[in-house]
């Protein structure tokens, strides 16, 4: 922390109480039900605030994800960015981490898989910041074509969104075997399958 920083008004203090207020119900309410299935009115009456409290925090009910996405790529930036690991091995720990929390929370997970996965070509017709989930993995895909690791014929982000693309897709197809399933199992399979495709290998 800079010890020249000026420490948060009073106003500011409460702006960001409310904002992470209405997050905290919104998260309540996508964990009961389907993310999808949630309105912004409910998110209001769940925090106790008006639509347009709402959407001076938040643009839209998507940018929620976006939030959910954000402290996920955080936390993995503050334990694995600055590691010596391989970009294959911060993708098997990225995989680990996403599918942890899948189990513990598959309706938002499932939701914020699917935002993350969206083109950007989407994402600017929304007129919307990138999903950081998806700038994290583009930036581990980089680092790994930067390294040899990685083939370069391809661009990151094209990579990254076909990353996270399956990524949704065998979350949603893996819905109905969580009882059977462990979060390892399920990136394993994960991983083999965007790493090495349909090809067998030994």
């Amino acid at each position: 922390m800079d010890p020249e920083a000026k420490p948060p008004s009073r106003r500011e203090r409460k702006k960001e109480r409310t904002r992470q207020e209405v997050y905290a119900a919104a998260m309540k309410l996508f964990a009961d039900r389907s993310y999808h299935q949630v309105t912004v009115e409910e998110i209001c009456e769940e925090a106790d605030v008006a639509r347009t409290t709402f959407f001076a925090h938040f643009p839209s009910k998507s940018a929620l994800l976006r939030e959910y996405s954000r402290g996920i790529a955080a936390r993995f930036r503050e334990s694995h960015w600055e590691s010596e690991a391989s970009a294959t091995d911060q993708l098997h720990a990225l995989a680990t981490l996403v599918m942890e929390t899948w189990f513990a929370h598959a309706e938002v997970m499932g939701a914020m898989m699917v935002e993350s996965s969206l083109p950007p070509s989407a994402r600017l017709e929304r007129n919307e910041e990138a999903n950081p989930i998806h700038e994290l993995v583009e930036d581990i895909i980089r680092r790994g074509q930067t390294g040899g690791e990685f083939r370069s014929g391809i661009a990151a982000d094209v990579a990254a969104h076909a990353f996270l693309s399956t990524g949704s897709i065998m979350l949603a197809a893996a819905a109905e075997r969580r009882a059977e399933l462990s979060p390892e199992e399920l990136r394993d399979e994960f991983l083999d399958w965007t790493l090495h495709g349909m090809a067998h290998v030994d």
